[in-house]
C-alpha cells in the first residue's frame, strides 16, 4: 500500500509475527501497486520462515504474467 493513510488504516505488517504456518509469498519486481520495498520485503521478513519468491518483469499479477513459472514454483513449495 503506497498510501499513507491506507497503509496506517489496514496495517496487517503488526499481526505477521503471528502466522505459524509454512508461507510462501510471491512478488513481481515491477509491481506498480505494491513496491517490493514497501510490501514484499517487509511481508516476507514479517512471517517466520517465510520463503520469498520475486519475479523479474513482472508487476502485480503473478500468476497470470508468470503462467509457466508460477505454479511450478508452488507446487515445489508445497512438496518441501
Amino acid at each position: 500500500m503506497t498510501n499513507p493513510l491506507t497503509r496506517q488504516r489496514y496495517n496487517t505488517l503488526r499481526r505477521l509475527p503471528f502466522i505459524t504456518v509454512p508461507t510462501l509469498v510471491v512478488w513481481g519486481r515491477d509491481d506498480p501497486i505494491n513496491s517490493l520495498a514497501e510490501g514484499g520485503m517487509p511481508t516476507a521478513n514479517g512471517i517466520p520462515g517465510a520463503r520469498l519468491i520475486v519475479y523479474d518483469n513482472t508487476g502485480h499479477s503473478v500468476p497470470w504474467e508468470q503462467p509457466v513459472r508460477f505454479p511450478g514454483d508452488v507446487l515445489d513449495f508445497l512438496r518441501t
